[in-house]
């Protein structure tokens, strides 16, 4: 019962990486900072799983590429 489940999952995992082998591997967009024009990072959120734009600082804080709020 599950063999023919599995052959045809197979079979398009195949399909699929014949259909992206031609095509050409994309650069990741690049993110400068704005502040300190440096290329940023694309990170996870361990909170939300969302993802952001860092770097590190030589104090290692992360910047974000925006000024700080005025509270």
């Amino acid at each position: 019962m599950v063999k023919p489940l599995v052959a045809g999952v197979r079979k398009a995992h195949a399909i699929a990486k014949e259909k992206h082998a031609g095509e050409p591997q994309t650069q990741p967009e690049r993110v400068m900072c704005k502040i300190h024009n440096v290329e940023m990072e694309r990170r996870v959120s361990r909170r939300n799983g969302g993802h952001y734009h860092s770097h590190r600082l030589p104090n290692n804080e992360l910047c974000f590429g925006r000024e700080k709020k005025a509270f």
